[in-house]
C-alpha cells in the first residue's frame, strides 16, 4: 500500500495487530502500526530566546484526531525527506514552517505516549486538555532541528554505503553534501581524491608547524575531481559500518502493559518520533544484507532508500528498488529499463556477426 502526502514521500506496509513496540517489532520488515495524533492548529512563541511551538485546541471535534496508521518506515523516510526540503537552497519558506507544517500532516513530534493517553482520557474536557498541552506538549524548534539533523545524517551516511554497494557510486556525494542547516557527511570526501603514490611524508620542511604538516598531507591526497568518485567506498565496508554503528544512541527498554493481552512485554520506551526513528534505523542496519548480497541485488537491503531519479527518500520493499514511486520516476524507471534492454540487444547481435 503507498501514502503520499505532499512532498513528505514515503511506501509503507503496516501491521496493526498491536500498537506497543516490542523487542522484535520496531521497524521490522513486517512496519508497525504505532499510535499518532494529529493536531490541526499549531502556534508558537518565544520562550527564553527559543522558538517553540504547541497544538491548540478551541474544544472542536476537527481540532485533533488519533489512529494507528503510523510506521517506523514511513516516519523514518518521511523525517529525512522533510530534512531534505528544509535543507534545499532553493526553498523559501523557515524551517518552523516546514516543521508545523510536518506535524500537522503526521504526527506530534514529543511526549508521544503522554500525548496520546491525554487525548484519549473521557475524564478530561477539551478546555482541560487544551490547558494541558499548552504546559505539556510544548516543543523546541531548535531541539527539533537537532534531533532531525542526528537522524538525517546517520539516514545519508547509511544511504551513501548503500549506495555504493548497490553500483550508485555517482550519488554519493549528492547525498553527503552540505545544506543550508543540517552538517554534510565528511567520510566520503576522500574517494574524490586520486592518491599520489609517493612515500611517507617528510614533514623537516614544515619545522614542526603543525598547520604546515597539514599542507604536506594536503599535498600528498592528489587532487580532488569535481562530483566524481574516483575510490571505492565499498572497499572500505567495513570501516564505514563501523562508523556508522556508532551514530546510533543507547536505548532503552522497559516492561509495558499490553491492553489487548493484559500482560507486561519487554517493550521499547517511546518519548519522541525520533526515538522510534532510530529504533527503525538500528533494526533497518541490524537486518541489512551482507554487503556480497547487495552488490548482487538479491536481498533486502534497508527499509529506507534514496531514489536515483528525484534523490526522495522512500520505503523500500524489494532489494533491488532503486526508484520511489512517484509517477516520473516510474517513468525513467521504465525508460533506463528499455534503453539497457537495447544495449543488451546490440552486444548480443555483435557478438553473433562474429
Amino acid at each position: 500500500m503507498g501514502y503520499y502526502r505532499e512532498n513528505f514521500d514515503f511506501e509503507y506496509e503496516i501491521d496493526r495487530a498491536t500498537d506497543i513496540l516490542g523487542f522484535g517489532e520496531i521497524g521490522g520488515v513486517g512496519q508497525l502500526g504505532y499510535k499518532v495524533t494529529q493536531f490541526a492548529q499549531y502556534d508558537w512563541d518565544y520562550m527564553n530566546d527559543d522558538l517553540v511551538a504547541y497544538p491548540v485546541i478551541n474544544g472542536t471535534e476537527s481540532d485533533y484526531k488519533s489512529y494507528s496508521d503510523i510506521s517506523g518506515g514511513m516516519l523514518l523516510s518521511s523525517l529525512c525527506n522533510l530534512a531534505r526540503i528544509i535543507d534545499n537552497p532553493e526553498t523559501k519558506q523557515e524551517p518552523f514552517e516546514l516543521i508545523i507544517r510536518w506535524c500537522k500532516k503526521f504526527i506530534h513530534p514529543y511526549f508521544v505516549d503522554d500525548v496520546n493517553t491525554l487525548v484519549r482520557d473521557p475524564n478530561f474536557t477539551p478546555v482541560e486538555i487544551a490547558m494541558v498541552l499548552k504546559k505539556e506538549a510544548t516543543f523546541s524548534i531548535s531541539k527539533f532541528m537537532e534531533d532531525l539533523n542526528r537522524i538525517y545524517y546517520a539516514s545519508r551516511f547509511y544511504a551513501a554505503i548503500d549506495a555504493a554497494c548497490m553500483g550508485q557510486e555517482e550519488l554519493i556525494l549528492d547525498i553527503c553534501k552540505a545544506g543550508r542547516y543540517f552538517d554534510p557527511v565528511p567520510y566520503f570526501e576522500k574517494y574524490r581524491y586520486v592518491p599520489v603514490e609517493q612515500p611517507d611524508a617528510d614533514y623537516s620542511s614544515a619545522g614542526g608547524d603543525l598547520l604546515q604538516e597539514m599542507m604536506i598531507d594536503a599535498k600528498m591526497k592528489g587532487q580532488p575531481l569535481d562530483n566524481d568518485i574516483v575510490r571505492t567506498p565499498y572497499d572500505d565496508y567495513d570501516e564505514l559500518r563501523a562508523k556508522l554503528v556508532d551514530l546510533i544512541p543507547s536505548f532503552q527498554m522497559r516492561p509495558k502493559l499490553h491492553a489487548k493481552s493484559n500482560r507486561y512485554i519487554f517493550s521499547a520506551d517511546v518519548h519522541s518520533i525520533f526515538d522510534i526513528a532510530w529504533y527503525t534505523f538500528a533494526r533497518m542496519v541490524v537486518d541489512d544484507a551482507p554487503p556480497e548480497k547487495k552488490t548482487e541485488n538479491k536481498e533486502y537491503t534497508g527499509v529506507v532508500a534514496v531514489c536515483i531519479n528525484c534523490g526522495r527518500y522512500f520505503y523500500r520493499k524489494r532489494g533491488n528498488q532503486m526508484y520511489c514511486r512517484r509517477k516520473e520516476c516510474q517513468s525513467a524507471r521504465k525508460a533506463k529499463n528499455q534503453k539497457d534492454k537495447r544495449a543488451r540487444d546490440r552486444l548480443e547481435k555483435a557478438n553473433e556477426s562474429e
